[in-house]
């Protein structure tokens, strides 16, 4: 066993992510979490810019919305990929 706070990556997500590039790219259409909202009622906003951490991963986002241009977590997003 290994310490609480390390895990094992799943396989399948290994293969998935070596499957799809990063998802998570400027032009996305997204959905804002908002944990006072039901889920049909979120924000959908277009993503302007990816801004990366150290280690590579989309850590926040710029969108464009209605009121303006603003910063937030990309784990408060939801990607809407809409096959055409």
């Amino acid at each position: 066993m290994g310490d609480a706070g390390t895990t094992i990556p799943d396989a399948n997500y290994l293969e998935w992510k070596e499957k799809h590039p990063e998802l998570l790219q400027p032009g996305v259409l997204v959905l804002i979490k908002d944990k006072n909202l039901r889920p049909l009622k979120w924000a959908m906003d277009r993503v302007m810019e990816v801004h990366k951490g150290a280690d590579g991963v989309a850590r926040v986002v710029t969108l464009k919305t209605a009121q303006g241009v603003f910063k937030t977590p990309a784990s408060k997003l939801c990607i809407i990929n809409l096959i055409i």
